[in-house]
């Protein structure tokens, strides 16, 4: 004997609702959001739609099916529909009892590159060079992101450069400009390569590299290291004139407060290397600028320290002329009064005699021509 309909309802209630189910009218088949067919439910006419008309596939929800069961107590698909719902449910109760298999998380293998880069910059700023080339090795060994391998070229060739291995370093960063051609490293590249090759004795192709470098730099602060290698290469030349040449140009893309460091460089270069040649070159190009006032006053102390008073009187005109605000220019004042005063000393009144007729009359002339020159 068959249940009640609505004891065999209340036994269900704790059943847990699905969210698909699939009906089947005598004439068509359809798959519906549980949403929908509700919506359709609420407006539901028994003496419309009978329970022969409605064949359960799936489980119903109780909120559906307890409705259906009371409109129709005695209908003979009634107790199978919740016989049906009593063990879809069960099973559904089952499989929610029974705990989630616990989610698989997918561990994606990390590119460790970057932390190995890291650490080799850190060790070769600490001078730990073999530390670094070993650790760099490894990544050129398992890495295949271009930009990973151009920067361990760059940091090998830096590595290599701390340990003095130049032909080793002038390798690695050919490599990097030849393999990676359109890396943001390669302007770098060239600069490191412009300081291997001077190291190696190698200047004037040191030169060209650098121009290069100079040439391509798209930053301020790059031109400017460029501008300071090539100054260092042609000081090592001991071409003092393009040395200062290509200093004042690093001087003149300096902001303020990183100028005294260019106008140091030249201010030794001037006093401590230039000679007398270069310096006259230096004082015709920067007539009335820096580093001008300091090639005048090196002069000015050169001719005196030679006992050449007449030229070094004709440098302090010079700079009286062009600086006469300058520091020094009370002193170059000084010291040309001092000259002055010396020559009205040292003055002498001489008397000569000479023919200025007879066989001799010829001799008397040059000689007298010469007392007026002098």
């Amino acid at each position: 004997m068959r249940a009640p309909a609505t004891l065999t309802a209340q036994r269900l209630a704790p059943i847990v609702n699905i969210n698909v189910i699939r009906v089947e009218y005598p004439i068509c088949q359809e798959r519906m959001p549980i949403s929908v067919f509700s919506q359709r439910s609420a407006s539901f006419r028994p003496w419309l739609m009978p329970w022969p008309c409605l064949r359960v596939i799936s489980c119903l929800p109780i909120s559906l099916l307890l409705p259906l069961c009371l409109a129709f107590p005695t209908a003979s698909y009634a107790a199978d529909a919740l016989v049906l719902a009593a063990a879809t449910g069960a099973e559904q109760a089952d499989a929610e009892s029974v705990p989630p298999a616990p989610t698989t998380k997918k561990y994606f293998l990390k590119d460790s590159s970057k932390d190995s880069l890291s650490r080799a910059k850190i060790l070769i700023e600490a001078h730990q060079e073999d530390e670094a080339v070993a650790l760099l090795k490894g990544v050129m060994a398992t890495s295949s992101q271009p930009q990973s391998l151009a920067q361990a070229y760059l940091l090998m060739a830096e590595a290599l450069s701390g340990k003095q291995e130049y032909a080793e370093a002038v390798n690695y960063l050919e490599r990097l400009l030849s393999e990676f051609p359109n890396s943001d490293l390669t302007v770098r590249a060239r600069l490191l390569l412009g300081v291997a090759h001077t190291r190696l004795g190698d200047t004037d192709t040191a030169l060209s590299i650098l121009s290069d470098a100079r040439g391509q730099a798209a930053d301020v602060e790059t031109k400017r290291a460029a501008l300071y290698l090539i100054g260092e290469t042609y000081a090592g030349k001991k071409d003092s004139l393009r040395a200062v040449q290509a200093w004042i140009e690093e001087l003149a893309l300096s902001p303020e407060e990183q100028r005294s460091e260019p106008r140091e460089r030249i201010r030794t270069l001037v006093q401590e290397q230039a000679d007398k040649k270069t310096l006259l070159q230096l004082r015709d190009a920067y007539p009335t600028t820096f580093p001008g006032d300091l090639v005048l006053i090196r002069l000015i102390e050169l001719h005196t320290n030679r006992g050449e008073e007449h030229l070094a009187e004709k440098n302090i005109r010079l700079f009286l002329t062009h600086f006469p605000t300058h520091e020094y220019a009370a002193a170059a004042a000084e010291q040309l009064k001092s000259f002055k005063a010396k020559v009205k000393s040292s003055q002498y009144v001489l008397a000569a005699v000479l023919p200025t007729s007879g066989h001799l009359s010829a001799f008397g002339a040059e000689a007298l021509n010469g007392v007026r020159l002098a």
